[in-house]
C-alpha cells in the first residue's frame, strides 16, 4: 500500500514522527509520502529483510526514504526475519497490527513527482548483491 500523508492528520503526524527536524518541514512543493512494507521468509534459515529501498519516476528520477530515529516503531528497519514462514514486522507489533499491516517507508516528494507515474519501488538487499525487485506504487 502507498499513499500521500498528511502531517495535518493526527494519524499521519504519528507515522511521521522521529524524522530529524532539520528534514522534518516540507517546501512548498513537497509532500510526504508513505509506502508500507512487509517480509516475508519461506526459507529454513533465518534471512535479513531488504536494506535499499527508493521510488523512481518514469524520467528515472530516484528518491530515498527519510532516516528516521528509534522512537518510531512503525518504521521498516533492517531486520532478522525467522525461517519458515517467519515475517517483518512481527505479527505481535504495532506495525503488523494497523490497518496497514506493514511497516512505513517515508519518502519526501516533489509534488510534480506524481504528474510522472507510474512510480516504482526498487528493493534491493546487501545480503543479495545484483538482485532486484520493484512494484508499481499505486498512488
Amino acid at each position: 500500500m502507498s499513499r500521500q500523508l498528511n502531517p495535518a492528520d493526527a494519524g499521519d503526524s504519528d507515522l511521521l514522527a522521529g524524522i530529524a527536524p532539520l528534514d522534518a518541514s516540507l517546501g512548498t512543493d513537497d509532500l510526504w509520502f508513505g509506502v508500507w512494507v512487509r517480509a516475508f521468509n519461506s526459507s529454513d534459515s533465518i534471512q535479513a529483510t531488504a536494506d535499499d529501498f527508493k521510488i523512481v519516476d518514469t524520467r528515472g528520477e530516484e528518491f530515498t526514504p527519510m532516516l528516521v530515529d528509534e522512537s518510531n516503531k512503525l518504521v521498516f528497519r533492517k531486520a532478522a526475519v525467522l525461517a519458515d514462514g517467519g515475517q517483518y514486522p512481527n505479527p505481535n507489533s504495532a506495525a503488523a497490527n494497523l490497518p496497514t499491516t506493514g511497516a512505513i517507508l517515508i519518502f519526501k516528494l516533489p509534488s510534480a513527482t506524481l504528474d510522472y507515474r507510474p512510480l516504482e519501488l526498487e528493493i534491493r538487499s546487501s545480503s543479495l548483491p545484483g538482485k532486484q525487485a520493484s512494484v508499481t506504487l499505486d498512488v
